[in-house]
């Protein structure tokens, strides 16, 4: 179990609903799995996995970093040094704005709620 995987089993539970840091756009957490934690996003609830090794990898890649921008383009391709980026090589949707929630909802990361969003590890 990764560090991510652990921290998130132990702070949010299925069917809780959590909200965009910009837009307060509620979101729901459907399970927590052996694959990854399943969201369902937007109004027609897409079923999103977002997989262990991906949350690992956006963590290590975190805690390298100071303030990074979570960005979000509704587009399959990214650009720059953002959340979505390095997402969007995993994921081919716009997930940046819920892992960021996410990641700040279970203390893994904090946001300065700027403009443009922006989030940090917190170790």
């Amino acid at each position: 179990m990764t560090q991510a995987e652990g921290v998130i089993r132990r702070r949010v539970a299925p069917g809780s609903t959590l909200c965009t840091l910009t837009r307060r756009r509620p979101f729901v957490i459907e399970g927590i799995d052996a694959q990854g934690v399943v969201l369902l996003l937007g109004e027609r609830r897409t079923r999103t996995v977002i997989p262990w090794a991906v949350l690992q990898d956006l963590m290590v890649w975190l805690a390298t970093q100071d303030w990074v921008e979570v960005g979000g383009r509704f587009t399959v391709r990214s650009e720059g040094e953002t959340v979505d980026a390095l997402l969007k090589h995993e994921i081919p949707r716009t997930v940046a704005n819920y892992v960021a929630a996410l990641l700040v909802r279970t203390d893994l990361a904090e946001t300065d709620h700027g403009r443009p969003l922006r989030i940090r590890y917190r170790s």
